[in-house]
C-alpha cells in the first residue's frame, strides 16, 4: 500500500513538472496563407494588362498555382460546366 501512495506521489511530481514544461512553450497555431485574389478588372487598358499579367505571374510561382480570379466575365453556366466536369473525374 506505501509503495501505491509513493508511485502516486512520484505521478502528481511528474504531471505538475510537465504541466509546467508546457506552460512555458509558446504556442504558435499554424497560419493558414489565404487564398490569393487576382482582379481583371480593367484588363483591356495596356498598362493594367501588363499589370495582372505580372500579378499573375507572382502569384503563381509564390503559391504553387493556386489563386483566384474575380471579374473575368466567364458566364456562370460555363463555370458550372467545368464544375461538373471535374466531378466526373472523382
Amino acid at each position: 500500500m506505501e509503495s501505491e501512495f509513493i508511485a502516486l506521489d512520484k505521478a502528481g511530481e511528474e504531471a505538475e513538472w510537465l504541466r509546467n514544461f508546457l506552460k512555458d512553450i509558446p504556442y504558435w497555431p499554424k497560419p493558414v496563407a489565404p487564398i490569393p485574389v487576382v482582379d481583371l478588372s480593367g484588363i483591356e487598358a495596356e498598362d493594367r494588362y501588363k499589370k495582372v499579367v505580372d500579378e499573375i505571374r507572382e502569384t503563381s510561382e509564390k503559391y504553387w498555382g493556386f489563386f483566384q480570379l474575380i471579374n473575368h466575365e466567364v458566364r456562370p453556366s460555363v463555370l458550372e460546366g467545368m464544375i461538373g466536369g471535374t466531378h466526373k473525374f472523382h
